[in-house]
């Protein structure tokens, strides 16, 4: 590039436990929505500064037109685990075009050019080890929940993570805990509540007591 510039990229990120061969369509369809946003947004905003250009119009006032905007660049992020207990592999494809009706995986030269190609990018929690996962705190115990959510170990896994449990608890105190113990029940509905009650019990007895409430409340 000739000069420096910011560039916008989006992230678009979808939590993914059953494997879906239409995941690339469904994610184009969500990407669109966020460029026809932006693109509202940036009509919305070229409006409103014309219109403060009128009312401050002077003789030195510039009349060329803008460039128009492009859009931002989009990054189609899959997080994966297989809710079924299986390898946690992504086995359906990740490219729009083997999606359309052809007599083989992918178009026809003639046509490949006027379909519209599009890719994503999965992340197989299954195979990510946790020594790759930086930064700790909820972010660390999510993806523990994500990757042992429905295996015995879960809870001999949280406890080896309790330090990053405890970090979210006191960033997010009782609803970030909530959250954890809710995909618990409907993960793991096997563990009982002295379970629960026994493993959040370090982080005090407001902890504790939601911790023994909370199943209740779930299954009323």
């Amino acid at each position: 590039h000739e000069r420096d510039e910011p560039v916008l990229l989006y992230v678009l990120f979808e939590h993914q436990s059953r494997m879906d061969p239409w995941m690339p369509y469904r994610m184009l369809r969500y990407a669109v929505q966020i460029w026809d946003e932006w693109l509202r947004r940036q009509a919305e905003s070229s409006k409103t500064k014309a219109r403060g250009e009128e009312r401050a119009s002077t003789p030195t006032a510039s009349t060329d037109t803008p460039p128009p905007p492009k859009l931002p660049m989009l990054l189609p992020l899959v997080l994966f685990h297989d809710s079924q207990g299986g390898p946690g592999r992504w086995t359906a494809s990740k490219q729009l075009q083997t999606l359309f009706h052809t007599s083989g995986q992918l178009p026809a030269p003639a046509m490949e050019r006027y379909l519209p190609s599009y890719e994503i990018l999965v992340h197989e929690v299954a195979q990510l080890p946790e020594q790759r996962l930086v930064g700790g705190g909820m972010a660390l115990v999510a993806f523990v929940l994500f990757k042992y959510g429905r295996s015995p170990e879960i809870l001999e896994r949280l406890n080896e993570f309790f330090s990053d449990l405890e970090r979210a608890w006191e960033k997010g105190g009782l609803p970030t805990l909530e959250q954890v113990l809710t995909y618990l029940h409907h993960v793991a509905p096997e563990l009982q509540r002295d379970d629960l009650g026994a493993l959040v019990r370090p982080l005090g007895d407001k902890a504790e007591a939601l911790a023994m409430t909370l199943e209740q409340k779930l299954v009323e």
